[in-house]
């Protein structure tokens, strides 16, 4: 199986090459194990990867210890968060397990859209505007395996989930939606 920093290394780095002292594969596992332990401010992430700097030295082959808040906030200001999300998804679906026919639940992959009410704009338009996130997980587990974040006056969850069902790699699985994906008659642009 391949390890997620091998998926975080195909991620561009736009950073000036002259003074790089991090990777970015490296930068991206901190964040990400900062992020799932609750930590996802730049302060924080710095004391995080401080509390672990011997763990993350050894991992990651540090040569000047971990990174500051400030090296922290400019890659996290200038990184292609599209192609984190695409990486992160293919690393995901690629780490599936083989199919167990005896265990229906192992081979169902739930997906559901979710609104961040904290982004809505425009509220007393009929055109209101606010991101969104659609997700897929495993049932037996609630291992998320496709995360893709949208915004709802661009696309709608029904073309968001059929884009994503094209380009599904995934066979022997049951996929589940909501009903808001049963119609009857799609439009030419859906």
């Amino acid at each position: 199986m391949t390890s997620l920093m091998d998926y975080l290394r195909r991620i561009p780095d736009v950073r000036r090459k002259q003074g790089i002292r991090y990777n970015l594969d490296a930068l991206l596992t901190i964040f990400i194990l900062s992020i799932m332990s609750g930590r996802c401010k730049y302060r924080e992430i710095e004391r995080f990867a401080k509390q672990h700097e011997e763990f993350f030295t050894e991992l990651l082959g540090l040569k000047h210890g971990v990174p500051s808040n400030v090296s922290i906030r400019e890659v996290i200001r200038t990184l292609d968060w599209q192609a984190l999300q695409t990486q992160c998804n293919a690393w995901a679906l690629a780490s599936l397990p083989e199919t167990d026919n005896n265990d229906i639940l192992a081979r169902v992959l739930c997906f559901d859209g979710k609104a961040l009410r904290a982004t809505l704009s425009d509220y007393e338009s009929a055109y209101q505007d606010f991101v969104c996130f659609l997700h897929g997980f495993v049932a037996a587990t609630g291992i998320i395996v496709h995360a893709q974040e949208y915004q709802n006056g661009h696309k709608s969850e029904l073309q968001v989930m059929q884009d994503v069902i094209q380009s599904l790699t995934v066979r022997g699985y049951i996929i589940t939606i909501d009903a808001l994906h049963c119609q009857k008659k799609l439009s030419a642009s859906s």
